[in-house]
């Protein structure tokens, strides 16, 4: 589909609700019923074996079931209803007991909210603040603790994406996207659970390093695509299925020349990848890059 200037209208609406599947075991008090088209249609699509990766060895399952998703952002809430943060159970430290992962209110503005991320430990049936996120300045211009500012509002959402063993070391690490702007790659924050906090290790984009060909999928800066005739990334995180396998969405972008968007063209696909050394490497497609809006 050739894009004109309506793209980054489009492409703002197909990243914040990308075409996951839902992801499994998602807690039922996730917010919303309805669904973009696209993300029924992917429901219904069988995964692809065309560029399946063989050779890769599976991880040892855990004693202790860390690879359980419990969010599913993609869902739209009821017409006339705002979008609520996700409560997450995750077990966190391998009690057998799952703590709750999720978004309080920190400070509200006109154009939405801002939140802190909050640990609790379950007990007996009781909840008790186990970690709270530090405050940060909630002004855009200011870089002060940006690495904790999770915002719900107008401009977009960040929330937990995922949580789980993303990489493979038998650790657990939280996924949150941050908010994109147009046609643009999605940066990501990730942190590791150290046993006390939620630790900021790194904010970096995904993108693979053949745009025409993704097949490794490499963590670095951005890259700005008025610089590039095409590229590939990441766009989001759906689903952490077993400890360093994940379930990605991908935008691929070409434009017939440089810092022109005029006539350019989007895809976007669904992937399950595997760690790597930088990133994650394409293990197969559960859905083919395709022209989907």
């Amino acid at each position: 589909m050739k894009m004109s200037f309506i793209l980054p209208a489009a492409l703002a609406v197909f990243s914040i609700f990308a075409f996951f599947p839902p992801a499994s075991g998602a807690n039922s008090s996730s917010p919303g019923k309805t669904k973009p088209e696209a993300a029924k249609s992917a429901e219904k699509t069988a995964a692809s074996k065309d560029m399946k990766i063989v050779g890769d060895k599976e991880n040892k399952k855990e004693e202790v079931d860390r690879t359980k998703v419990v969010v599913d952002k993609n869902e739209a809430p009821p017409d006339g209803e705002a979008y609520k943060p996700q409560v997450n159970k995750f077990d966190l430290d391998g009690d057998g007991v799952e703590e709750i992962i999720t978004l309080e209110q920190f400070k509200k503005v006109e154009a939405g909210d801002y939140f802190h991320l909050v640990v609790k430990k379950v007990k007996d049936g009781k909840e008790s603040l186990l970690w709270k996120s530090p405050d940060y300045d909630t002004s855009f211009s200011s870089e002060k603790g940006q690495e904790y500012r999770f915002f719900i509002g107008d401009p977009g959402i960040e929330d937990v994406d995922v949580i789980g063993d993303i990489d493979g070391d038998g650790k657990i690490e939280l996924v949150s996207a941050e908010m994109q702007s147009d046609v643009s790659p999605t940066s990501f924050r990730v942190y590791r659970w150290t046993g006390k906090e939620f630790k900021h290790l790194f904010t970096k984009y995904l993108f693979a390093e053949e745009p025409s060909d993704p097949k490794n999928f490499a963590w670095g800066k951005n890259r700005e695509i008025t610089e590039a005739t095409a590229l590939t990334w990441a766009a989001g995180f759906g689903k952490v299925e077993k400890p360093g396998v994940v379930i990605i969405n991908v935008t691929y972008y070409k434009s017939p020349a440089p810092k022109s968007m005029e006539n350019s063209t989007v895809k976007g696909g669904i992937a399950r990848a595997g760690a790597s050394k930088n990133g994650f490497k394409l293990m197969e497609w559960t859905k083919k890059l395709g022209e989907e809006f």
